[in-house]
């Protein structure tokens, strides 16, 4: 169970700033 849930911690936290970093750079391009 603590690798399950560290695992999709770590996930959603690696996704997040991949994503945000996604959007801000499209948002400045744009």
């Amino acid at each position: 169970k603590i690798v399950k849930d560290s695992e999709y911690f770590h996930s959603e936290h690696y996704i997040w700033p991949v994503g945000y970093c996604a959007i801000r750079k499209f948002t400045s391009t744009t």
